[in-house]
């Protein structure tokens, strides 16, 4: 989704830049800026959310798998999530 929003951001800024170069006024053009610098941003910030929660994810889960280590417990793989391979 991050990469999408921020992919529609850079589309609306180049060709606002298109529209700046063919000889349109800034004060036609300073909305279309802001709105695509918003996008790429908010792109920005939910990929780089994604990559947190993806990343604390896979924390817990060694976490988990080392306390059940630990507790003697035998480990058993879960072909679903593409463990054990």
């Amino acid at each position: 989704m991050g990469l999408t929003v921020g992919g529609v951001g850079v589309i609306l800024s180049i060709g606002t830049l298109m529209l700046g170069i063919n000889g349109w006024p800034i004060q036609r053009l300073w909305l279309y800026l802001v709105g695509s610098a918003l996008l790429i941003l908010v792109g920005l910030q939910l990929t780089t959310s994604w990559v947190l929660m993806r990343t604390l994810e896979e924390l817990s889960d060694r976490e988990l798998h080392a306390q059940h280590d630990l507790s003697g417990g035998s480990y058993k793989a879960d072909p679903a999530k593409g463990e054990g391979q």
